[in-house]
């Protein structure tokens, strides 16, 4: 039981670490967006392994899931397990980035008033 209780204490110092990281603790807009941007790149990298996928087709697939507009666009059946994987990871990773971008625009612009 204390052996799990000091693990969920290193997580959540981790992930406020990570988070207040990625934003630069409320100071930064453009960290959020090159940090999807690169979240983007390097799923594409990974997407392109499928022989059936070109470059274009990867950074585009990886784009619509970084923008959480395409998720559910593609057919998940014919993925390799590795592919689906990155493609989970990649949704929660960006879901995160964008709870922390518009909590940061937000609070940017309600102290800007």
């Amino acid at each position: 039981m204390l052996l799990l209780r000091i693990l969920m204490l290193y997580l959540e110092i981790f992930l406020i670490s990570y988070f207040g990281w990625i934003n630069k603790w409320g100071a930064s807009v453009s960290k959020p967006i090159v940090v999807l941007c690169c979240i983007s790149l390097l799923a594409a990298c990974v997407y392109s392994t499928d022989p059936c996928v070109s470059w274009i087709k990867a950074l585009g697939r990886s784009a619509e899931v970084a923008s959480l507009a395409g998720y559910t666009r593609y057919n998940l059946d014919g993925l390799s397990p590795l592919i689906r994987f990155v493609e989970y990871i990649q949704l929660l990773v960006c879901l995160s980035v964008h709870s922390v971008l518009f909590a940061t625009i937000v609070a940017r612009i309600s102290r800007v008033r």
